[in-house]
């Protein structure tokens, strides 16, 4: 026991690192409940709460009384009750294996969808935010603006609790606005566009056909390029 703060926790956890808490109790059966309850969770893949109690972000007394009162399947959604300002922003700053590039787009989207959310919002008020901006991006005609947040959100709930919970679900039920839009005579079929090759010089014809293949526009290709973890973007 460490003094005044109960029984002391001391567990390393893979991918997480060692957790080294006070309990805040001095029970033997509460502080075998909770160094339980921790491995449960290590084994059920709720390892974003664990490494919010290894950084001090939430306490594992809260964590094990809101583990007490409501099913184990439920424990994630503790998750859920994290304010959106700052964890989003901080989500983005600590997002492993993206871009700068990404991770600044990603802060970006996030910035304007808390422009709407009121101060005590959390992240279980993330599908109803998100239906609300996707109205007020539709009105003007901001589509693709709405997709990438709500891009940013399924990332975000992805990495956080997991393709399976419901967040993430109710947040892929928020329709993404179309923003493909044929032309007439766009794109040109194969035997129209090896014709528009034949007119081309080198090598413009090969950069044309790089952007007809991919389905880049001109703006794409001659942008600012990344080199990403396993792709170049």
């Amino acid at each position: 026991m460490n003094s005044g703060g109960g029984f002391y926790i001391d567990r390393r956890f893979a991918g997480i690192g060692r957790i080294q808490k006070s309990s805040r109790t001095d029970d033997r059966k509460t502080f075998d409940a909770m160094l339980l309850m921790l491995t449960q969770m290590y084994r059920a893949g709720d390892h974003d709460i664990l490494r919010r109690i290894k950084e001090g972000k939430v306490g594992v007394l809260e964590v094990y009384a809101y583990w007490k009162s409501q099913n184990v399947k439920e424990v994630p959604r503790l998750e859920s009750i994290q304010k959106l300002q700052p964890t989003l922003l901080d989500w983005a700053d600590e997002y492993l294996d993206v871009s700068e590039i990404t991770r600044r787009d990603h802060k970006n989207n996030f910035r304007q969808l808390l422009k709407l959310a009121p101060p005590e919002a959390t992240v279980k008020d993330i599908p109803a935010l998100l239906a609300k901006y996707r109205k007020k991006c539709g009105a003007a005609k901001k589509y693709r603006v709405f997709n990438y947040t709500r891009s940013s959100c399924q990332a975000y709930l992805r990495d956080t609790l997991g393709p399976d919970n419901s967040l993430w679900l109710a947040v892929r039920r928020v329709d993404p606005f179309p923003t493909t839009r044929r032309r007439e005579g766009n794109p040109p079929s194969p035997r129209s566009m090896l014709a528009i090759m034949e007119r081309l010089p080198q090598p413009v014809d090969l950069m044309a056909l790089t952007v007809y293949l991919s389905g880049m526009n001109w703006k794409e290709y001659v942008g600012e390029w990344a080199l990403e973890k396993d792709c170049i973007r």
